[in-house]
């Protein structure tokens, strides 16, 4: 697969191999809203800012260790949301 697929089809390496992340924003009852998929070896972190924009105001935001930057909290913070997110080991 030449680069230019890999990256149309959101494919990239990862610790597993070749792999696709998905990014989800739900509503309140766990239904899929937004959804926008990366190549593996992309940090999920860049995908917090524009899935953010695209969400609107939110009130919570859950999300694993990968999300977890003082940027993105102090964002949630300045809109009113509270953060669910665990610290990273190095925090």
């Amino acid at each position: 697969m030449s680069t230019d697929q890999a990256k149309a089809q959101a494919i990239g390496p990862s610790r597993g191999g070749q792999t696709t992340k998905i990014h989800a924003v739900t509503d309140l009852l766990g239904r899929p809203a937004i959804l926008r998929l990366t190549a593996g070896n992309v940090a999920d972190l860049t995908m917090a800012g524009p899935l953010m924009d695209r969400a609107g105001r939110v009130r919570c935001l859950i999300a694993d260790k990968g999300y977890d930057a003082d940027a993105l909290r102090r964002r949630l913070h300045g809109e009113g949301a509270e953060a669910v997110i665990p610290g990273r080991s190095n925090r």
